[in-house]
């Protein structure tokens, strides 16, 4: 921070997707940064240097490839006794792997909500179906019944047709 240097090691360079020998500094570090990305980690820098704390960020990394990989940063403050600050050291990691898996993972739950909510609407309408299919099974039932014993029905048909007229 004091002479505006920067030190990388080759595997923090290759994790950017710089190669062994290519020129390299923070601000190259920060142009591989994703667009919406570097402004963060510039605020984290300037915070962590300002409050002379500890910080972690992790970004994204575009590859010359085209490849993205996302990185987490961690690192610390250095001072001076009078409390000045004489460098940050840090790390890098490359947690691409570990983020697709915790994507694969949020789907998979996703996925299993909603085959539960379709097991749970599947329930309903079976339950509503056999409750359903209960009440059919009795009007079936006395249909059927009506339909054996005709003559007794007919008289039953005939009385109430009797009694309607001399209620009129």
């Amino acid at each position: 921070i004091v002479n505006d240097e920067v030190f990388f090691s080759e595997e923090t360079r290759s994790l950017y997707g710089f190669v062994a020998g290519e020129g390299f500094n923070m601000q190259k570090c920060l142009e591989r940064m994703h667009p919406e990305d570097a402004p963060r980690v510039r605020q984290a820098l300037t915070d962590s240097i300002k409050n002379r704390k500890a910080y972690a960020c992790e970004h994204r990394a575009v590859l010359p490839s085209g490849d993205i990989r996302v990185i987490q940063g961690r690192g610390e403050v250095v001072t001076e006794k009078d409390g000045s600050v004489v460098k940050i050291f840090g790390i890098v990691q490359n947690i691409t792997e570990a983020k697709q898996a915790e994507e694969a993972l949020r789907r998979s739950e996703d996925q299993l909500r909603q085959a539960q909510k379709m097991e749970a609407v599947g329930r309903l309408a079976g339950g509503v179906a056999h409750d359903f299919n209960n009440l059919l099974t009795v009007i079936i039932g006395n249909c059927s019944l009506t339909l054996l014993r005709k003559r007794k029905w007919s008289r039953c048909v005939k009385t109430s047709r009797k009694f309607r007229r001399r209620r009129n």
